[in-house]
């Protein structure tokens, strides 16, 4: 993917922050690394945010909503929050282009 045009910048921010991928070339930052098995069963109330979004990323794990989860009706079952997270994060649930 053309991150540099292609992304909203908050994804890249987000991926930046999270993963240590779409950075600029001059704040390439090396993500922490984490066990996401650890702790998995309480991740609500024992993880970090980094903890999240880098589980999350990395392993498919602890993502706060799953875009696969009703997809076929997304525009009708999915919350406001859900369709904006899955947009930037999975590219799942964007609202159709109006141009």
């Amino acid at each position: 993917a053309n991150w540099e045009h292609g992304w909203a910048e908050t994804k890249q921010q987000y991926c930046c922050r999270t993963v240590g991928r779409a950075c600029p070339a001059s704040t390439t930052e090396q993500p922490p690394r984490f066990n996401c098995s650890l702790g998995f069963e309480n991740r609500d109330i024992s993880w970090s945010t980094i903890k999240k979004d880098y589980c999350c990323l990395q392993e498919d794990l602890g993502c706060p909503f799953d875009c696969n989860a009703s997809y076929s009706n997304w525009q009708a079952s999915w919350s406001p929050n859900k369709k904006d997270w899955c947009c930037v994060n999975a590219g799942r649930g964007c609202p159709p282009d109006t141009a």
